[in-house]
């Protein structure tokens, strides 16, 4: 266990802004806990983890089942690719499927990891919101910010153009791979494996 858990470390530092790290050592921890991405990264393997434990029935295995799980979360979002026990038929559709997701969430910017980056759902999600704002108050001025930095304009049209172009990769992946009698859930899963370099 002592082994797995020094993994975990080590794939979510490997997850994590380089940059961050080089400034921990002149700095202090602070700068992990200030950085916005990170605490999306954070955020988003906790509310994994919470849901792993609390959906799928570990058995008599007990703690080794769930540090499993956990272990293979981690390696699955971080894009690590570390081996990890096979899925039993008895593992709910709605875990394979959050692990599809966290593939293509994939770490932070300037990472090892693989993946369309969280901070970038983030940014688009943002869009999003601005846009619906400017439904009802179409001169509302709603800047599109990344920490305490606003981004321009035109980074926001650059993201949605690389969206855009990672979804259409995807689907075109998943129909090449089902032309070769793949069945559409492995079709979807290998080219979400591909794309994210996940393994």
């Amino acid at each position: 266990l002592l082994i797995q858990g020094i993994l975990c470390i080590f794939m979510l530092a490997g997850a994590m802004n380089f940059t961050l790290h080089g400034k921990v050592i002149t700095n202090s921890l602070n700068i992990y806990t200030r950085d916005p991405e990170t605490r999306i990264l954070v955020g988003i393997i906790l509310f994994a983890i919470a849901l792993t434990i609390i959906t799928i029935d570990h058995g008599p295995s007990g703690l080794t089942s769930v540090v499993q799980r956990v272990v293979q979360l981690i390696s699955v979002f971080t894009t690590t690719g570390y081996p990890s026990p096979e899925l039993s038929s008895t593992i709910p559709h709605f875990y394979i499927l959050m692990l599809l997701v966290l593939a293509v969430l994939g770490g932070g910017t300037g990472s090892t990891s693989g993946g369309f980056k969280a901070i970038r759902i983030a940014l688009l999600l943002q869009q999003a919101k601005k846009e619906l704002v400017h439904l009802t108050h179409p001169h509302a001025v709603v800047p599109i910010q990344s920490g305490n930095l606003s981004l321009p304009e035109r980074s926001i049209k650059i993201l949605s153009v690389f969206f855009a172009s990672y979804c259409s990769t995807l689907v075109i992946l998943t129909i090449f791979l089902a032309l070769f009698d793949i069945n559409f859930a492995d079709s979807v899963s290998l080219a979400i494996a591909t794309i994210t370099n996940s393994g």
